[in-house]
C-alpha cells in the first residue's frame, strides 16, 4: 500500500475515480482467472519455483484470453443473427417484402469461390525446395 492509499483520497475525485477504477479492472480479471473460466485454486499446480509457476501462468492466461475471445466472437455472431432477424420483422412490420434467403445455387457459388481461396491460401504458404531439404539432412550427419 502506497502514502496516497493509506491517507485515502477523496471521493469523487479525479484521482479517487481512477484508482478506484484500476481496482476494479483487477477484480474483474481475478474473478475470470479463478471462478469464470478456470476456477484456480492454491494448489493448482505442483511447481516448485516462482519462474516454472510464473512460465505457467503466462500459458493459462493466454488460454483464458483465448476462451474470453471465442466467447466474445460467438456473442457478436449471435448479435448480427439477431439484427438480421430484428430488420427483417421491422420490415414486415412496416408492410414490406423481407428480404430473400440466397438460393441453393447462389451458397453453392459461395462455397466454391471459399474453397478457392483457401485453395489459393495453401499453395501460396512455402515450402521448402529439395535443395533445401537435401542440405538440411546433409548438415545433421
Amino acid at each position: 500500500m502506497n502514502l496516497e492509499q493509506a491517507l485515502g483520497l477523496l471521493w469523487g475525485t479525479t484521482a479517487h475515480t481512477a484508482a478506484y477504477g484500476l481496482r476494479a479492472l483487477v477484480e474483474n480479471a481475478n474473478n475470470l482467472v479463478h471462478d469464470k473460466y478456470l476456477h484456480l485454486d492454491r494448489g493448482y499446480t505442483k511447481l516448485m519455483g516462482l519462474a516454472k509457476r510464473k512460465f505457467v501462468l503466462a500459458f493459462v492466461l493466454a488460454v483464458v484470453n483465448r476462451k474470453i475471445a471465442v466467447a466474445w466472437e460467438a456473442k457478436e455472431a449471435e448479435r448480427s443473427a439477431w439484427e438480421c432477424r430484428s430488420k427483417a420483422h421491422a420490415a414486415q412490420l412496416r408492410g414490406e417484402d423481407a428480404p430473400k434467403a440466397p438460393s441453393a445455387a447462389t451458397l453453392r457459388q459461395r462455397r466454391a469461390r471459399a474453397a478457392k481461396r483457401d485453395r489459393l491460401a495453401a499453395s501460396a504458404a512455402p515450402t521448402p525446395s529439395r535443395a533445401t531439404a537435401a542440405r538440411l539432412v546433409s548438415s545433421r550427419q
